[in-house]
């Protein structure tokens, strides 16, 4: 990350993780923008050396950024569930759904079955729908399921070339990317980036109203209320904060939201790029793919474990792929 210093800069990192830190830096100064230093700092960037403030700050903000980038894997894995500490009751939460909407499925689909032709369109639809939501907000297994509705949708898709190809997902997929077009990795890292901000969004409105709230705590004249109107004027009197409480629980919520819809898009192109460039693939390592369904699950299941594994092929099974010939021009006589 910190070797490639142009694309700390460009537009994923701008949007990903440089906005969000531009808010949340927003968000604090005006929680404690009543704090002496706060205001002091504010009232030098508007007067004197001006111009040099900004760059402190904007230096401070972007290497706020920097460092929201390097834990972006760790904010994956809590926001996906594996290291919450209450994760059992909401895996329990998440396996009911699972369990709940695979049923409907399978209703509707024995009810379509047993109608035939005469079997309701609206039916069908709802067949259609329940089945669309299931393969993309749930993995096939139901052992392979998260305790979050993030993490799920990010499992749906990396559990989608498994299911299809017997392919490994999460080793396979920086091996897909040496044969993907440039135009369709930046479609990919687009559709990452908007999942990233929608991610740190959620993370630092959790902060934000988290301080808001430990603010409030501490500056409301708890000694004071003794009477209904007094326990009102007392709150009343650091109502922005408690709106800052408010509000920035209303933002991580929308923006774990956000989250979980941008993971959808993120993996519809996921599962794009294995469906298209997986052949492709199979001919940069210079191996013919079989043409055979079964064959093909084989091959892939091979390549999954030399990646994980180390395990060298087979080479009796899988066939070399021949050097193609170029024919050349004989010369003019």
């Amino acid at each position: 990350m910190l070797g490639s210093l142009p694309k700390l800069a460009d537009k994923a990192f701008i949007i990903g993780f440089l906005l969000p830190s531009v808010l949340f830096a927003v968000a604090l100064t005006t929680i404690f923008s009543d704090v002496p230093e706060v205001a002091a700092a504010a009232k030098a960037m508007a007067q004197e050396k001006a111009l040099e403030n900004f760059v402190y700050l904007a230096v401070a903000v972007w290497l706020f950024a920097v460092l929201l980038s390097l834990v972006n894997t760790i904010l994956f894995k809590i926001l996906e569930g594996y290291t919450l500490p209450f994760a059992a009751p909401l895996e329990k939460r998440a396996k009911a759904r699972f369990d709940a909407l695979k049923a409907r499925i399978k209703t509707l689909g024995d009810a379509w079955i047993a109608a035939g032709d005469t079997y309701p369109p609206d039916k069908q639809k709802d067949y259609d729908d329940a089945l669309f939501e299931f393969v993309t907000t749930f993995p096939s297994d139901r052992d392979k399921v998260l305790p979050t509705r993030f993490g799920n949708a990010i499992r749906a898709f990396e559990d989608y070339p498994r299911q299809v190809y017997s392919a490994d997902s999460i080793p396979l997929w920086i091996h897909l990317c040496t044969v993907m077009p440039d135009d369709f990795l930046k479609s990919v890292e687009d559709n990452k980036t908007q999942v990233s901000a929608a991610l740190n969004l959620t993370f630092l409105s959790l902060i934000v109203a988290l301080v808001a709230g430990v603010r409030f705590a501490l500056d409301v004249e708890w000694t004071a209320i003794g009477s209904p109107p007094a326990a009102v004027g007392a709150i009343w009197a650091e109502a922005e904060l408690l709106a800052f409480v408010v509000g920035a629980a209303i933002v991580a919520r929308l923006s774990y939201l956000l989250a979980v819809e941008r993971a959808i898009a993120w993996g519809a192109v996921v599962k794009a790029a294995f469906d298209c460039y997986l052949p492709a693939l199979a001919k940069a390592m210079g191996y013919e793919l079989p043409g055979h369904g079964k064959e093909r699950r084989a091959f892939w299941t091979a390549v999954s474990r030399r990646a994980i594994y180390h395990r060298d092929f087979e080479p009796s099974r899988w066939h070399k792929r021949k050097p193609s010939r170029t024919r050349t021009q004989s010369p003019k006589r």
